[in-house]
């Protein structure tokens, strides 16, 4: 919409990453939750946490006003999708992969650190971080 007051919810599933990349669209501003499942398996103890990533897209096709609007409306979407571990603003899809938010929540994990992070299909092993 051109306003919080004619926002909508553009798409919702449980298809994690991919999913939600696939509901990009170039001409318009997205705000989005992303649950990522952190787990830290050591044998004899596997710890799983969800883990929520805000994403911020705007396209490259949005007019400059509505880009200067998209500031002011973050802040309501960040309050409806309080909790988050992570915050994203991305301007272009490819922006937005698996190993770019497993490094940013990995850094942001503290002591409990998870060896392998999953994002709806894929998922990827914290061996090398």
């Amino acid at each position: 919409g051109k306003d919080i007051g004619t926002a909508r919810v553009l798409a919702e599933g449980a298809g994690g990453l991919d999913e939600l990349k696939e509901a990009f669209d170039e001409d318009l501003v997205i705000f989005a939750g992303l649950r990522v499942t952190a787990i830290d398996d050591r044998g004899s103890v596997k710890s799983v946490r969800a883990k929520y990533v805000f994403v911020q897209y705007i396209g490259p096709g949005v007019k400059p006003l509505t880009r200067a609007k998209a500031g002011p409306a973050r802040s309501h979407f960040e309050t409806v999708l309080h909790g988050t571990h992570l915050s994203v603003n991305i301007t272009d899809e490819r922006e937005l992969t698996a190993d770019g938010l497993q490094k940013k929540l990995h850094a942001n994990c503290g002591a409990h650190q998870p060896n392998r992070y999953e994002f709806g299909a894929k998922i990827t092993d914290c061996g090398d971080l």
